[in-house]
């Protein structure tokens, strides 16, 4: 594993080195992108909601260039915010954030060139690109280059021997770090992941906690720091049911969530965007918890600025 690790690790450093001697042409609108250097969550979409809303309040076009990880279609997705899509088609993030921000854009492609060309055809003015997962993507033009950084990236490894995709190193060519905690690296701002309330997947309901037993599911990087955000939010140790990342659900996990139907079932907003509408339409017991990013004071403060500036507007 070391081995492969420090191929992996010269592979990635070649690359690095000739990006940063030829860089991306630069786009006639800004681009920001919301990226880590972890394989897995670390925090992105709650921190990519963030800078979407300052865009919208800056009174621009928000358009977030993804991939749509884990989606079926391999087409080249443009969805105005009038258009409605599903998460095969686009992603269970980009969906998620499209439902969050009514301004919002999708240029969904693996290829984000292709994106970014097919998008012109609409002629909008006044964008802001936000490039999901955008840190290794370097063919792509950014002005702003935010990372999050996950509470043990720092002392990890390199893949396949650790969890990282590229070297702590990487971190300096970052404009903004996020961390959990306080660290020495650059431009670094201090977030907190926080678990808000349940909201009722058929009535919009929300609650802080229930008396009922509850069972957790979800598909997602890091299942653990959902079913730890159920329990803090609970004050009690909860029934779990882990899948792999950006599962797709089929007859028998509805089957499995059926049987449990004396309980309150309980999974992420993004394992709710890949759930089938019908089959959940008379689950009144079916919850999910929401999330968002809350930055410290003098963080939040220089974040605003930094995407204002991006913007084109003044501090």
């Amino acid at each position: 594993m070391r081995f492969l690790s420090f191929i992996y690790l010269f592979v990635i450093n070649l690359r690095n080195r000739y990006y940063d001697k030829f860089l991306p042409k630069k786009l006639d609108f800004p681009v920001i992108s919301v990226g880590g250097i972890r394989a897995g969550g670390s925090g992105k979409t709650p921190i990519a909601d963030w800078i979407i809303a300052q865009i919208e309040e800056a009174g621009k076009t928000p358009v977030l260039f993804s991939r749509g990880y884990k989606r079926l279609s391999k087409q080249t997705e443009i969805v105005s915010p009038n258009n409605e899509t599903c998460w095969q088609a686009v992603g269970d993030e980009p969906l998620m954030l499209k439902k969050h921000r009514k301004k919002l854009w999708l240029a969904i492609d693996a290829n984000r060139k292709r994106a970014e060309k097919k998008l012109r055809a609409f002629g909008l003015k006044n964008i802001v690109g936000v490039m999901d997962d955008g840190f290794q993507r370097r063919d792509f033009w950014r002005d702003l280059d935010v990372v999050i950084l996950a509470p043990n990236d720092l002392t990890d490894n390199i893949l396949p021997l650790g969890m990282l995709r590229e070297p702590v190193k990487s971190l300096e060519r970052a404009d903004i770090i996020l961390s959990q905690k306080k660290i020495k690296y650059g431009n670094n701002c201090i977030v907190e992941f926080v678990a808000d309330e349940f909201i009722n997947a058929v009535s919009g309901e929300k609650k802080l906690n229930f008396d009922d037993e509850i069972l957790c599911f979800c598909g997602i990087a890091r299942p653990q720091r959902f079913l730890d955000s159920v329990n803090k939010l609970t004050k009690k140790e909860n029934k779990y049911l882990f899948f792999p990342d950006h599962h797709k659900y089929c007859d028998k996990d509805y089957e499995t969530l059926n049987s449990a139907c004396q309980a309150v079932l309980v999974t992420t907003e993004k394992d709710f965007m890949r759930l089938d509408a019908k089959r959940i339409a008379k689950m009144q017991n079916l919850w999910y918890i929401s999330y968002s990013a809350r930055l410290e004071n003098e963080s939040y403060g220089f974040m605003k600025n930094k995407i204002l500036e991006i913007c084109g507007e003044k501090k």
